[in-house]
Protein backbone atom coordinates (compact mmCIF):
# COMPACT_ATOMS: atom_id res chain seq x y z
CA UNK A 1 0.00 0.00 0.00
CA UNK A 2 1.51 3.47 -0.90
CA UNK A 3 -1.34 5.54 0.91
CA UNK A 4 -0.12 5.68 4.66
CA UNK A 5 -3.61 7.20 6.39
CA UNK A 6 -5.00 4.14 4.68
CA UNK A 7 -1.90 1.73 5.72
CA UNK A 8 -2.51 2.97 9.50
CA UNK A 9 -5.51 3.02 9.60
CA UNK A 10 -5.14 -0.79 7.90
CA UNK A 11 -2.51 -2.26 11.10
CA UNK A 12 -5.19 -0.12 13.46
CA UNK A 13 -8.31 -2.19 12.12
CA UNK A 14 -6.17 -5.23 12.72
CA UNK A 15 -4.48 -4.51 16.09
CA UNK A 16 -8.40 -3.76 17.26
CA UNK A 17 -9.67 -7.07 15.74
CA UNK A 18 -7.06 -9.36 17.55
CA UNK A 19 -8.02 -11.77 20.41
CA UNK A 20 -5.92 -10.88 23.42
CA UNK A 21 -4.20 -14.23 23.14
CA UNK A 22 -3.20 -12.90 19.71
CA UNK A 23 -2.41 -8.97 21.21
CA UNK A 24 -0.32 -10.78 23.87
CA UNK A 25 1.64 -12.75 21.43
CA UNK A 26 2.10 -9.65 19.40
CA UNK A 27 3.55 -7.50 21.84
CA UNK A 28 5.71 -10.31 23.47
CA UNK A 29 7.50 -10.49 19.72
CA UNK A 30 7.62 -6.45 19.27
CA UNK A 31 9.41 -6.28 23.06
CA UNK A 32 11.64 -9.08 21.82
CA UNK A 33 12.77 -7.54 18.93
CA UNK A 34 13.33 -3.90 20.53
CA UNK A 35 14.94 -5.41 23.11
CA UNK A 36 17.63 -7.33 20.41
CA UNK A 37 18.12 -3.80 18.54
CA UNK A 38 18.68 -2.15 22.15
CA UNK A 39 21.41 -4.69 22.84
CA UNK A 40 22.77 -4.52 19.26
CA UNK A 41 22.81 -0.84 19.49
CA UNK A 42 24.51 -1.25 23.13
CA UNK A 43 27.12 -3.71 21.59
CA UNK A 44 27.87 -0.88 19.18
CA UNK A 45 28.29 1.67 21.33
CA UNK A 46 30.61 -0.21 24.24
CA UNK A 47 32.78 -1.14 21.09
CA UNK A 48 33.03 2.66 20.02
CA UNK A 49 33.86 3.60 23.24
CA UNK A 50 36.36 1.32 24.15
CA UNK A 51 38.28 2.23 21.08
CA UNK A 52 37.87 5.75 21.57
CA UNK A 53 39.77 4.68 24.87
CA UNK A 54 42.21 2.68 23.30
CA UNK A 55 43.04 5.76 21.28
CA UNK A 56 43.03 7.89 24.04
CA UNK A 57 45.38 5.79 25.59
CA UNK A 58 47.94 5.64 23.06
CA UNK A 59 46.98 9.79 21.84
CA UNK A 60 48.60 10.31 25.80
CA UNK A 61 51.31 8.03 25.47
CA UNK A 62 52.58 9.22 22.40
CA UNK A 63 52.45 13.13 23.55
CA UNK A 64 54.13 12.04 27.12
CA UNK A 65 56.88 10.47 25.44
CA UNK A 66 57.28 13.73 23.11
CA UNK A 67 57.20 15.63 26.38
CA UNK A 68 59.70 13.59 27.95
CA UNK A 69 62.06 13.19 25.56
CA UNK A 70 62.71 16.35 24.09
CA UNK A 71 62.08 18.23 27.73
CA UNK A 72 63.78 15.80 30.27
CA UNK A 73 63.94 19.14 32.38
CA UNK A 74 60.44 19.50 32.28
CA UNK A 75 59.22 16.43 32.84
CA UNK A 76 62.31 13.88 34.61
CA UNK A 77 60.59 10.75 33.66
CA UNK A 78 57.61 9.87 31.11
CA UNK A 79 55.72 9.10 34.04
CA UNK A 80 55.65 12.53 34.89
CA UNK A 81 54.82 13.50 31.58
CA UNK A 82 51.48 11.21 31.50
CA UNK A 83 50.54 12.62 35.23
CA UNK A 84 50.76 16.30 33.63
CA UNK A 85 48.32 14.91 30.74
CA UNK A 86 45.88 12.56 32.69
CA UNK A 87 43.12 15.44 32.33
CA UNK A 88 43.45 16.17 28.82
CA UNK A 89 40.88 14.61 27.33
CA UNK A 90 40.23 16.12 24.25
CA UNK A 91 42.30 14.55 21.27
CA UNK A 92 42.13 17.46 19.34
CA UNK A 93 44.09 19.07 22.54
CA UNK A 94 46.84 16.35 22.57
CA UNK A 95 47.27 16.68 19.09
CA UNK A 96 48.01 20.65 19.72
CA UNK A 97 50.57 19.79 22.21
CA UNK A 98 52.55 17.50 20.11
CA UNK A 99 53.31 20.40 17.51
CA UNK A 100 53.93 22.39 19.97
CA UNK A 101 56.77 20.12 21.13
CA UNK A 102 58.02 19.84 17.79
CA UNK A 103 57.93 23.44 16.99
CA UNK A 104 59.38 25.03 19.88
CA UNK A 105 63.19 24.50 21.66
CA UNK A 106 63.30 25.35 24.91
CA UNK A 107 61.63 23.87 27.97
CA UNK A 108 60.59 27.58 28.78
CA UNK A 109 58.89 28.25 25.51
CA UNK A 110 57.33 24.91 25.38
CA UNK A 111 55.70 25.14 29.08
CA UNK A 112 53.90 29.24 28.64
CA UNK A 113 52.42 27.68 25.07
CA UNK A 114 51.20 24.34 26.45
CA UNK A 115 49.84 26.44 29.62
CA UNK A 116 48.03 28.40 27.25
CA UNK A 117 47.13 25.49 24.96
CA UNK A 118 45.64 23.91 28.04
CA UNK A 119 43.82 26.78 29.06
CA UNK A 120 41.98 27.07 26.03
Amino acid sequence: MKDEKLQQAFQSWTQLSQTPDEWLAYESRLKQVLDEEAAKRETELAIEESYERGQHKQDVYVTARLLHDKFPEGFPTEADAQEYLQGVTSPETLDELRKIVVRVNSWAEAEDKIREALDD
